[in-house]
């Protein structure tokens, strides 16, 4: 489950397993409330929550952009070489 913030306990957002659901511009069910990054349990990468931020801020202007989570690695580790 997601952690009640006050002031918003009274807002009935549509869920899905326990996470706030979205659209693919991290839209809620409430028009104008957007959930990126792991409150929504799409994907739990600190890269792909980076990018559902920047869906969602490039939409609250108006901007038709959606989110392409198959363009994501998982994850990428890299060893320095000295």
């Amino acid at each position: 489950m997601f952690q009640i913030f006050e002031g918003i306990s009274d807002v009935e957002f549509e869920l899905d397993r326990g996470r706030i659901k979205v659209n693919e511009y991290m839209e809620t069910s409430v028009p104008g409330i957007y959930a990126p990054g792991d409150i929504n349990g799409t994907k739990m990468l600190a890269h792909a929550a980076f990018r559902m931020g920047e869906v969602a801020a490039e939409k609250m202007p108006l901007k038709e952009i959606t989110m392409l989570l198959n363009k994501l690695d998982s994850c990428s580790y890299l060893h320095f070489q000295k």
